[in-house]
């Protein structure tokens, strides 16, 4: 089993996982039978075994990347986008360590006094006046 999954190409490097560590393809049963291959000098084989690092390392780095971008898109396609405008009153996510399952998720109101980025908003208490910089994965209009 351990044999297959390090003989099997990874779609997200484009290569096994044996020719990455090995910089080489593995050699089957059958691989025995055909004629040996021509000897290499050291220097030689340290030259190719070098190149062939440099070209699997930059090739694994792009594919990888590429999937990379290709999950933040799928993700970032179902994610929505919330604008909230300054001066309107907010609730906030309760992450207070004390929570238990009969708290309420949500505590507020909070008045927007500030946008910083597109993700953060800086809220204020409307009971105490306290300011506080949350993200909008921890806000809610009311």
């Amino acid at each position: 089993t351990t044999y297959n999954y390090n003989t099997t190409r990874h779609d997200s490097t484009g290569y096994t996982p044996f020719e990455l560590m090995f910089a080489r393809s593995p050699r089957f049963m059958f691989d025995f039978i055909s004629p040996p291959s021509v000897p290499l000098t050291t220097d030689t084989y340290r030259k190719t075994m070098q190149q062939f690092m440099e070209h699997t390392l930059l090739a694994a780095r792009n594919s990888n990347l590429r999937h990379q971008l290709k999950a933040k898109q799928r993700y970032d396609s179902n994610r929505p986008n919330p604008q909230y405008y300054i001066g309107q009153n907010v609730i906030i996510r309760n992450r207070s360590l004390a929570m238990n399952k009969f708290s309420s998720k949500f505590i507020g109101p909070y008045t927007n006094v500030k946008q910083v980025n597109n993700k953060t908003y800086v809220v204020q208490n409307t009971k105490n006046n306290q300011q506080t910089p949350i993200t909008v994965q921890d806000l809610r209009s009311i």
